[in-house]
């Protein structure tokens, strides 16, 4: 059965748009820096439901199906890409987005880096560098030169697995 809304109830309805946007926002903007390309893609979508929204383009019960479907993909990644059977982890599913859909490389530097990384390296220069030195040292031997390692520290260092 088809939502409808009278006029006096837009104003309404908009306000709630706007907020439920905004909160959304707010969760991919604060989760951006465990998966930047991820949530890249995760806030496209959400700025073509706003402007759909707003140009009027899709009805008011199929954007909030579109809004719940995207607040799931935000929430739970896991669910919204087919990701190969061994990207089983959150930190292996970071790597595997932001080095190409590499696999082998995700998992070979996933596994580096628990063998490397000591107790408080984030907090340790000379336990930091040895974890940016196994990083390059995969990267070396997979001949990728973008992302750097310094790229892939960051990401790594914003992984809560690590």
């Amino acid at each position: 059965m088809p939502l409808k809304i009278c006029r006096s109830a837009l104003p309404k309805t908009h306000a709630i748009s706007e907020v439920v946007e905004n909160n959304l926002r707010k969760v991919i903007i604060e989760e951006s820096p465990t998966n930047p390309i991820y949530y890249e893609k995760m806030s496209v979508l959400l700025a073509e439901l706003i402007k759909q929204r707003k140009e009027h383009t899709i009805d008011y019960e199929k954007y909030l199906d579109s809004i719940i479907a995207l607040t799931v993909k935000v929430k739970k990644p896991n669910t919204a890409v087919d990701y190969p059977a061994s990207m089983n982890t959150t930190t292996k599913r970071t790597l595997f987005d932001n080095l190409g859909k590499n696999e082998a490389l995700a998992n070979e530097l996933d596994q580096k880096i628990l063998t490397t990384k000591k107790d408080g390296w984030r907090d340790n220069i000379q336990k930091t560098r040895a974890v940016k030195y196994a990083i390059e040292e995969v990267l070396n031997a997979h001949q990728v030169k973008e992302p750097d390692a310094d790229y892939i520290l960051t990401l790594v260092r914003n992984q809560r697995d690590y």
